[in-house]
Order: C-alpha cells, then sequence, then structure tokens
C-alpha cells in the first residue's frame, strides 16, 4: 500500500515541475523578447550598422578570404598557395634553400645559432 501512494505522490510532483519549466519557459522568453525590443530600437535610433552590433558583441563577420570546410569557417591567408622566393641559401650546398618562414633547415638553425645567418643571405 505504502508503495501506490509514494508513487502517486511522485507522480503528482513531476507533473508539478512540468508546470514549473513550463512556467519559467515562458517567463524567460517574455524577458528576452523585451530585451530584444530594446536592443532593436536602440540599434535604429543610433544608426548603427550589423557588422558594428556583432562585432561589439564579439562575433565577427566572415572575411572574403574565408574558405568553408565541412561547414566550418577557416580563415586562408591571402599569400596562400603562391610562391616565394628564397631568402637563404647554403654556403655548403648551394641547391639547399629558404624562405625565412615556416621551420629552419638545420643547416639555417647551425648558421643562426653561431650567429652567421646573415652571410647566407641570397642578393
Amino acid at each position: 500500500m505504502v508503495d501506490l501512494t509514494t508513487s502517486s505522490k511522485i507522480q503528482k510532483l513531476k507533473a508539478q515541475i512540468k508546470k514549473l519549466e513550463q512556467k519559467e519557459n515562458i517567463l524567460v522568453a517574455r524577458k528576452q523578447a523585451r530585451a530584444l525590443t530594446q536592443i532593436t530600437t536602440l540599434v535604429k535610433t543610433s544608426g548603427l550598422s550589423v557588422a558594428q552590433v556583432t562585432t561589439a558583441l564579439g562575433r565577427r563577420t566572415p572575411k572574403k578570404n574565408t574558405k568553408r570546410i565541412e561547414g566550418k569557417a577557416v580563415n586562408e591567408s591571402k599569400l596562400a598557395g603562391r610562391k616565394i622566393a628564397p631568402k637563404y641559401q647554403n654556403p655548403a650546398n648551394a641547391t639547399e634553400t629558404w624562405t625565412g618562414r615556416g621551420r629552419a633547415p638545420k643547416w639555417a638553425t647551425e648558421l643562426k645559432a653561431a650567429g652567421q645567418l646573415d652571410t647566407a643571405l641570397i642578393r
């Protein structure tokens, strides 16, 4: 007998919780709607643009040089895919060159450690 009354009490409490959650959702929606109308009014009266508002909120509009991979924006450099002329040449082996970008080759790090990287500059 105790189980029946306990389970019915639990069901009543769950129903009350559900009603309270619905009331909470309604109150939150009303509050958000009021805030949104205030924000909209302020934006319209101040003459701000959408880009200014989104920047102020920390959301930047995508740049023109942005790729989308699997729905995600990926910034692409303006120099992406371009060949860059080498800036340094290995004094011991003229076929080895380095642009000065990215990870330095072993010969360049050795020259840099010795303070002689300027001797490898291509002029």
